[in-house]
């Protein structure tokens, strides 16, 4: 939540009687004020969605570009390190006693690369989780 504002009318050469109206004109535009900058803020708010849903459609139709498997994840990580703008994004291969191996991955640069290496995931907590430095979503298909 944003810290609140307070609109504020000072005269500085000394003491002022506001008028009634000055005082009326003052609190209604102080009203128009607060009005206009949640319009504002919610028109942001919309932007960013329309922003995220064009980013999502892009990275979708990027997927769409190849029938191969291995082409489509190699995408998929790569479009979303960059929306995301993260380290890493991996895709894991479960095999059925929860260990597996990593088969796309993105990293960015300074980081060392895990493709190919074996994993094991003890704990399966549902379709996914979010850890501190990481967020998992089971792939359905």
């Amino acid at each position: 939540m944003a810290a609140p504002k307070r609109l504020t009318a000072h005269e500085c050469q000394g003491p002022r009687h506001w008028e009634i109206e000055e005082v009326d004109l003052f609190a209604k535009l102080t009203s128009q004020l607060g009005f206009v900058l949640d319009q504002a803020a919610l028109i942001k708010r919309q932007a960013r969605g329309i922003a995220k849903s064009q980013l999502l459609n892009e990275i979708v139709d990027n997927m769409r570009r190849s029938l191969k498997e291995e082409d489509i994840l190699n995408v998929t990580v790569s479009e979303l390190r960059y929306a995301l703008n993260t380290d890493r994004v991996i895709v894991y291969r479960f095999h059925n006693d929860w260990n597996g191996t990593i088969i796309a991955e993105s990293v960015s640069a300074g980081w060392q690369k895990r493709l190919s290496s074996p994993f094991s995931f003890l704990h399966p907590s549902g379709r996914g989780s979010v850890a501190r430095d990481s967020i998992a979503i089971s792939i359905s298909s």
